[in-house]
């Protein structure tokens, strides 16, 4: 999957959820999932610029750790492609098994009948604890269980 270079909107906002203590990442794909826990300070928005050829030539990669490979790459990284996630459906979804009470899922458009079709459409996810300052100023200025903007 090729990635894409994030906008400065979406940069903001997904920097300011990373920030938070106790947030669980979910990366879904084709009945795959992998979950990352104790993110706070550890991953990472990374601009990356390749040399090889290949498309695309730039772009913002979601990268964990702070070592990088020969090439300049996050040991772990995931390729995201930013320009198709343009909507945010932020929800109070409680799983005991990882604490979290909210969830925010990031999605290609608007058009989904429900929460279960919202969560089969979202590959990028994000878990909240009740203590999130996040999910505390979204919900004021925004409220829960509606669509967020997301920024282009």
């Amino acid at each position: 999957m090729a990635g894409s270079l994030i906008s400065d909107d979406k940069k903001s906002f997904l920097e300011s959820l990373l920030k938070e203590t106790g947030v669980v990442v979910t990366i879904v794909s084709n009945g795959c999932a992998v979950n990352i826990h104790g993110l706070k300070d550890k991953l990472f928005l990374k601009p990356q610029k390749w040399s090889d050829g290949e498309q695309p030539e730039e772009e913002t990669l979601l990268a964990w750790g702070d070592s990088a490979t020969e090439k300049d790459e996050p040991p772990v990284h995931f390729h995201v492609s930013w320009d198709k996630l343009d909507s945010a459906y932020l929800t109070r979804f409680k799983l005991r098994r990882t604490g979290t009470e909210y969830a925010l899922f990031l999605c290609q458009g608007r058009n989904h009948a429900g929460l279960d079709e919202i969560r089969k459409s979202s590959s990028l996810r994000f878990y909240l604890p009740s203590s999130s300052q996040f999910v505390r100023l979204l919900s004021e200025s925004q409220g829960i269980d509606r669509w967020l903007d997301f920024g282009r």
